[in-house]
């Protein structure tokens, strides 16, 4: 029997004789030592429950904030100890912290869930604010009765952005009463097109989104069984064993700390996929630490003098093949003004002030949808809100964008990220890719 299931069975037997403290802190410490395991995960919530968060009483302050803060500055696996000691003692903020900095943050997990909960029952103004935006106050109804319950609860604590938000969400409430009465007003003096000329835009509407639609093949990994490095090498796949030539070295970042191989893209005679300008092979390396990326393009390949060079990194990410799609794209709505100012001068006269209904009802009638979270190459870029990129760069063809979704079971795993994106444009000039790596955090 391992440490964690001996101190599981601690906390089992504290429970039984409902010694809530020792299970709370034998859970605690079975979590920490099996961590993964959602037996001792789901063990420390329930006992994190019945014990619940108590008043902290005068003569236990200054030890609490004392743990607080000495914890706060460590910021080391100790310091988990301490916020857990400083929140039995009914310290608030520590529970919070523990939540948010241990527990990886999301209410979807047992214990943050937990956490989350008895911070509502104990009335902590930022976890009261939390739970308001749960209730998404902008939908109305219920929803915002609820929310703006949590809101007022936590500005009566004297808690600052609660009353921030209440004032902002009082001025929001003005500006759409304003704005529906300006729209019902507009609509009235300029109703929509009916009959036979509103279906003759139509018509010249989708020969418009069809023309400036783009060729995009869209790659995806699958899992299949690992083939033999042999052949991975010569392969288009997600992972595993990288193409190299008689020698090649491993490519390394600033540091000499070697990069991670996430992917690479062979054009061969049977795959419908194009690479740009006689490109035969793409390949993609990233430092998932420094945020760094690494792009490899061989326009010439000697499959003969391949070789295998096994990754330098003790964790790899694991084969998958990748397959591709072939589709047409558009760009999405809002960069639709810019790639055709003709689109939306139709829509509007379709119907004014309503040219983005009209455009994405005709996007779903053509089948055609947003690609922002998938990779792909050529077409149009996704998301680049965070880019620097830009309109112009934005109309000229992608060379790929890859999508990097976090996913703890998935092929990526990585734990900090939410999600990444990879973008490149590609010069037929000097035969370089530019790139640009966003990344999004929880």
């Amino acid at each position: 029997m391992d440490e964690a299931d001996e101190l599981f069975l601690r906390g089992k037997a504290a429970l039984k004789r409902k010694d809530f403290d020792a299970a709370v802190w034998d859970f605690f410490k079975a979590v920490k030592s099996g961590f993964g395991d959602k037996k001792y995960h789901k063990a420390f919530a329930n006992s994190l429950r019945k014990r619940g968060l108590t008043k902290l009483k005068t003569e236990d302050e200054q030890k609490a904030e004392a743990l607080y803060q000495k914890a706060k500055a460590d910021r080391s696996i100790e310091s988990q100890d301490m916020f857990l000691e400083a929140a039995l003692l009914g310290h608030l903020d520590s529970a919070a912290e523990l939540r948010t900095r241990y527990i990886i943050a999301v209410s979807t997990t047992p214990e943050g869930n937990a956490l989350h909960n008895l911070l509502v029952k104990a009335n902590h103004p930022p976890t009261l604010c939390k739970e308001a935006h749960n209730y998404s106050w902008h939908k109305g109804g219920y929803h915002k009765k609820k929310a703006m319950e949590y809101f007022k609860k936590a500005a009566a604590l004297g808690y600052e952005p609660a009353e921030e938000i209440i004032e902002n969400i009082r001025l929001c409430d003005i500006r759409d009463k304003e704005k529906m009465t300006a729209e019902r007003e507009f609509a009235k003096k300029n109703p929509p097109l009916e009959g036979e000329e509103r279906k003759k835009y139509e018509e010249e509407l989708k020969k418009t989104l069809c023309a400036i639609s783009r060729k995009a093949n869209i790659f995806k990994p699958e899992k299949q069984k690992t083939p033999l490095p042999s052949e991975q090498i010569l392969s288009s796949h997600v992972g595993g064993v990288p193409y190299f030539e008689e020698g090649g070295k491993w490519p390394c970042n600033r540091e000499g700390e070697p990069f991670t191989f996430v992917l690479q893209v062979f054009q061969d005679s049977e795959s419908s996929l194009v690479l740009p300008d006689g490109i035969k092979l793409l390949q993609i390396f990233l430092d998932f630490n420094e945020e760094e990326e690494h792009v490899v393009i061989k326009h010439e390949l000697n499959t003969e003098k391949a070789v295998f060079i096994d990754s330098p990194e003790e964790e790899k990410i694991p084969y998958m093949a990748l397959t591709f799609k072939n589709i047409n794209m558009l760009p999405d709505y809002h960069y639709l003004s810019i790639a055709s100012p003709e689109v939306m001068s139709l829509a509007e006269k379709i119907h004014p002030g309503k040219g983005e209904f009209v455009v994405n009802r005709l996007l779903k009638n053509l089948k055609f949808k947003e690609h922002d979270t998938d990779s792909y190459l050529g077409g149009f870029f996704g998301d680049l809100s965070n880019s620097s990129l830009g309109h112009e760069r934005r109309k000229s063809t992608p060379f790929f964008q890859l999508y990097l979704d976090r996913d703890d079971e998935g092929f990526y795993g990585w734990k900090r990220w939410d999600d990444a994106m990879l973008y490149a444009t590609y010069s037929e000039k000097i035969k370089k890719a530019e790139t640009e790596l966003i990344i999004n955090y929880d």
